[in-house]
């Protein structure tokens, strides 16, 4: 029950025992204790320490049963230690080690079973530390794609922003241009029905002018100003059809550049999606 106590608290021999081994219990325990220990080291050798440590943990253990983690390891390094101060404790624990059968055959079979229990225990040791190895590669992993997205994100963002503004600049602009296309209409409209009305009274001007001429009178100057405002009104005319043509083109490059910039952010809006 006292070992199950201890793997309960996880609680590992080395703890408190390795201090009573390397030291032959010369440290933190009393002298009247510590005298009787040596006599029993020199006389019987390395089988008395064995003995002393059960026969420690035998007078120590309902104390030991009722402590947690820090109490027990307290109570080694400061109780168990007061504990043996006086002369009828040592008596008390030197009289109960007849009862311990320690022999260097016992000796040799737990030293035999110990090191079976290492091999067992190295091949889950080296297991344990490939797993973590590798659960560590897999979190730098993790937090290097995390950082990687994280500037994606930022990438994505900002492009969305600038296409953005470039799409709103170029709505500007081809507003403007449909509202100058419109008035390069309304001009060339216009012109047109001036042209139109012109050519009318210039018609009959030549008629007029071609009565005149058959009775002998020369063309009235009238009808030359006309025709002349005539040829200067079609002139116009032409320019503002090439105009025209000019806005209509950049017009619908303009609106070439807004569709192409609308597919890319549609283009970002769906790998964005697709990441997530």
């Amino acid at each position: 029950d006292l070992s199950q106590h201890f793997r309960n608290n996880v609680i590992e021999t080395h703890m408190f025992a390795s201090q009573w081994f390397l030291t032959i219990f010369t440290a933190k325990f009393p002298l009247c204790f510590v005298y009787r220990v040596m006599d029993m080291f020199l006389c019987d050798g390395r089988r008395v320490l064995i003995a002393i440590a059960l026969g420690l943990l035998k007078t120590a253990r309902k104390d030991l049963l009722l402590l947690d983690f820090e109490g027990i390891l307290n109570y080694f390094r400061v109780s168990l230690p007061k504990k043996l101060s006086t002369d009828v404790e040592c008596n008390r624990l030197f009289l109960m080690l007849k009862n311990f059968k320690v022999t260097d055959v016992r000796l040799k079979k737990l030293e035999k079973y110990y090191q079976s229990f290492l091999e067992q225990q190295t091949p889950m040791e080296d297991s344990v530390v490939r797993l973590e190895c590798e659960n560590k590669q897999l979190r730098d992993t993790v937090l290097r794609l995390e950082e990687e997205n994280g500037s994606l994100a930022q990438e994505v963002v900002e492009s969305k922003q600038d296409l953005h503004s470039q799409m709103d600049k170029l709505e500007e602009i081809i507003d403007t241009l449909s509202k100058e296309n419109k008035v390069f209409k309304t001009t060339a409209e216009a012109t047109q029905a001036l042209i139109k009305d012109l050519k009318e009274e210039l018609q009959q001007a030549k008629l007029g002018s071609s009565q005149s001429s058959s009775v002998g009178q020369e063309a009235s100057p009238e009808a030359v100003a006309k025709e002349l405002r005539a040829r200067d009104l079609e002139m116009e005319l032409a320019q503002t059809k090439l105009e025209l043509v000019s806005e209509q083109c950049k017009n619908q490059e303009l609106q070439n550049q807004l569709a192409d910039l609308q597919n890319k952010l549609a283009e970002q809006q769906t790998g964005k999606n697709k990441k997530k």
